[in-house]
Parts: C-alpha cells; sequence; structure tokens
C-alpha cells in the first residue's frame, strides 16, 4: 500500500502527537482503548504541542530560550496543515516533539492526580472518581497501608503491609509484606512469610484496612 504525499506528511507534522499519547498511555491505567481513540488523543496532543510551541519562547524565559529559535521565526505548522507548497521544517517538528514529551508528563500527571475530576468535584460538575474502578481508587489511597485479607475459601487471614496491586479488578492481585497467617475461624497463628503474592476470585476474599486513613509512620518514629 502506498501512503501519498498529504498522509506522509500529516504523519509527520503530527509526530509529536503521538510520541505525547505513546507516553500519556504508558504512564496512567485506563481501560483498553481502539485505535481511534489513540489517533484522536494524538491529534489533540499534537495541536497542543504546537500550540505551546508558538507561544512559549517570548513567555517562559530560561525554558523559552531552549526553544530560542522560534523567538525569531513563526510556528509554520497550522499554515502547513492547509498549504502543501510550504516545506516541512524539520527543526520545528523536532522542537515540538520535545514539547510533546513534557506535555506528555503534565498530562499523566494531571490525570494520575486526578486534578480534573477534584476541580469538577469541588465545583458539584460531578461525583466521578478519576481512577479506574472502585479497587484502583482504594487502593492507590491504601498503598503502603496494613491490610487484613480473609480468604473465606481457604480458611485463612493474611495480614501485612501493601506494596503493589493490580491496575483494576478484572485481575485482582495484591503483593504484601511483613505476612502473618492465621486460620481465619479461630484467630490460630500459622506463620510468617517475608512477602506474598496474593491472586483470588473477588467473591472468596474480604479484604480489611484497620489502620485506613491512619497517618503512615516514618521510620524512626
Amino acid at each position: 500500500m502506498q501512503l501519498s504525499d498529504f498522509t506522509i506528511r500529516i504523519l509527520l507534522l503530527f509526530f509529536p502527537g503521538v510520541i505525547c499519547a505513546i507516553l500519556v498511555d504508558n504512564l496512567t491505567i485506563h481501560e483498553k482503548r481502539s485505535i481511534g481513540f489513540f489517533l484522536i488523543h494524538s491529534f489533540v496532543y499534537g495541536i497542543f504541542s504546537y500550540f505551546f510551541l508558538s507561544v512559549l519562547p517570548p513567555f517562559c524565559g530560561i525554558v523559552g530560550s531552549c526553544f530560542k529559535y522560534f523567538q525569531n521565526h513563526e510556528v509554520i505548522f497550522f499554515n502547513a496543515l492547509v498549504d502543501s507548497r510550504l516545506k516541512i521544517n524539520w527543526k520545528e517538528i523536532l522542537a515540538a516533539s520535545l514539547m510533546a514529551i513534557i506535555l506528555g508528563f503534565f498530562f499523566s500527571v494531571m490525570i494520575t492526580q486526578e486534578i480534573l475530576h477534584r476541580i469538577a468535584r469541588f465545583l458539584k460538575v460531578t461525583q466521578k472518581l478519576g481512577k479506574l474502578d472502585v479497587w484502583h481508587h482504594t487502593f492507590d489511597a491504601s498503598r503502603d497501608q496494613w491490610v487484613r485479607i480473609r480468604d473465606i475459601a481457604n480458611d485463612l487471614i493474611f495480614e501485612g503491609w501493601i506494596r503493589n496491586y493490580s491496575d483494576s479488578s478484572s485481575r485482582p492481585e495484591l503483593f504484601v509484606q511483613d505476612v502473618k497467617v492465621f486460620v481465619n475461624k479461630t484467630g490460630e497463628y500459622l506463620y510468617d512469610v517475608p512477602a506474598l503474592y496474593f491472586s483470588r476470585d473477588q467473591k472468596d476474599v474480604t479484604i480489611e484496612f484497620p489502620t485506613y486513613g491512619v497517618p503512615i509512620p516514618k521510620k524512626g518514629d
């Protein structure tokens, strides 16, 4: 399949958007997305990359000096989209790609820290969580917390510190350290283990948070 000159031109011009979309896709937790969704995001991120490239240098001091070339040169991206006679500016694509990396980290922080959702909840616009599901919301807030896992199917209790967890409840997994194991029905102590990987069907376990909401003590306290 041959690509037309116009298609190649569009791919090159929106290369920064693809970089930004790949960064955000890999640095945030989300449901599986279609290729169409990825392309739309690449388009939007690309527009953002060139827009900030065009406005940043005059207003941003030290950071702007990194893009000194564009302080005296107009960004031609928006014109190049509609005028095929304009030559592609390779320096512009490179600079926009660097801008895309910065924006990729910025958007990832916005998503991971639920900035927009927090503002929207404050304004009573929505009550939605910014996380993928309640599982991820709960364990993201409970990282490094002490948990008690009741394995009902096997009549066991596991107690320990959460160190890691799966991205969503569709495949619930926990990695717990400094684990103590007890019999669920009697509370009889069985043994200790330095670390435990735990994965069970959700209906077979109950997870309790004895220290939820309590500040985690710092080392030396």
